[in-house]
């Protein structure tokens, strides 16, 4: 994950930074914008947006910085924006973010202090959840197998929609699709204290 600018932004008018609605790039928003303000002098803000209108604004020079750019999602428009001299590629903001599909471990191996039994023991890779679709069905009171999705406007939630499609999988699993990063954290926590399989 990389930090991109644009370098765009006149004295006349705040430094704009991308916020994508997750908390950690918020983070790193807010502590810019404090050295931005405090240390330069000059305004900064936060602007709310997703990543069809991020690229767009980069793009005409209508927003400043990305501290999140996931160069490996999105690498054709970033190496396209370099090229073009429209963007600047900083450097690494931080050293790892993994992204993937994911399950709690209870679901692999069980989990003895919560009464929990594993019910899909081999589950190793993407390609064996369908498998273990009726296990999944079988633990939900309302039977459906489901995918907490990304964000609409994320990168990664058209990734992982190909990804369902090319594993077979979008004709047993339903993608949920929460509308804010707090949504998706609530229906996560619900379904890890509900000791569902999702």
């Amino acid at each position: 994950m990389s930090c991109a600018a644009s370098f765009a932004a006149s004295n006349d008018r705040p430094i704009t930074f991308y916020d994508g609605g997750w908390e950690n790039i918020q983070i790193s928003n807010a502590i810019a914008i404090y050295i931005i303000e405090n240390g330069y002098g000059r305004e900064a803000e936060d602007v709310d947006s997703n990543v069809p209108k991020m690229h767009k604004a980069m793009e005409e020079g209508t927003m400043d910085v990305n501290l999140e750019m996931y160069n490996n999602l999105m690498a054709e428009w970033g190496c396209d924006q370099v090229v073009a001299d429209k963007i600047v590629e900083l450097g690494a903001i931080y050293e790892a973010a993994s992204q993937g599909f994911y399950v709690p471990t209870y679901v692999v191996k069980g989990d003895a202090a919560r009464d929990i039994k594993p019910i899909a023991p081999d589950l190793k890779k993407i390609g064996d959840l369908a498998g273990y679709a009726d296990a999944f069905r079988e633990n939900r009171p309302d039977n459906e197998v489901m995918l907490v999705n990304c964000i609409p406007g994320w990168a990664c939630r058209e990734i992982n929609l190909i990804k369902l499609a090319t594993y077979g999988l979008d004709k047993t699993i339903t993608s949920v699709e929460p509308k804010t990063e707090a949504e998706l954290n609530e229906i996560v926590m619900a379904e890890y204290e509900a000791d569902a399989p999702s």
